[in-house]
């Protein structure tokens, strides 16, 4: 079966900033750690032969790829590149007869699940609704449960709630099945 994991948002701050938009958010110090353990994991991946794309979630600015963070070890030729444009994004999962895809990156929650949002309604089944949550990262001030465990109109849209999770370990992507604990649970 044909396997995609895409990479959200990873960005270059600096690029980003100078070239793009002077008023970005710097989250550097956590996302460049992260974009070196999520390269290991493309490394794996690959190895495997799964397609990496990696995804910018806007064409707002002109994102290149250029603006990557420099610990992505993006692999011209092999890995895809995509800049804000989700019929793109579906034609490629269309056309390379991707059967399943996991998404990772920046951030849980936010850009993540614009993309989940954007490409689900292309994809009947639920092949493309898959988030590797240790993968991803969340925004400083947004915790997990306020994402996973929210309930308003957001998470009652039939594509949140055909979200499934999984964890990533170098055997492969392994689902986990997250329930609603009791309100006195912290």
């Amino acid at each position: 079966m044909k396997t995609a994991l895409i990479i959200v948002d990873a960005y270059d701050f600096k690029y980003i900033k100078k070239n793009c938009d002077s008023n970005i958010n710097d989250d550097s110090l956590n996302v460049n750690p992260f974009c070196k353990f999520l390269n290991r994991v493309c490394d794996i991946q690959r190895q495997k032969g799964d397609i990496i794309i990696q995804s910018f979630n806007t064409k707002q600015y002109e994102y290149t790829v250029k603006g990557l963070n420099k610990n992505i070890n993006f692999q011209f030729g092999t890995d895809i590149f995509v800049e804000g444009n989700f019929r793109d994004l579906n034609k490629i999962i269309r056309d390379r007869k991707i059967k399943k895809v996991y998404f990772g990156g920046f951030y849980f929650g936010k850009c993540i699940n614009n993309h989940l949002f954007r490409i689900h309604t292309a994809f009947p089944n639920d092949s493309v609704t898959n988030v590797a949550l240790n993968l991803s990262m969340v925004v400083h001030g947004h915790p997990w449960a306020k994402h996973i465990l929210r309930e308003d109109s957001y998470s009652n849209q039939e594509w949140y709630k055909k979200m499934k999770y999984y964890l990533w370990g170098v055997e492969g992507f392994d689902r986990i099945n997250l329930t609603k604990q009791g309100s006195n649970d912290k």
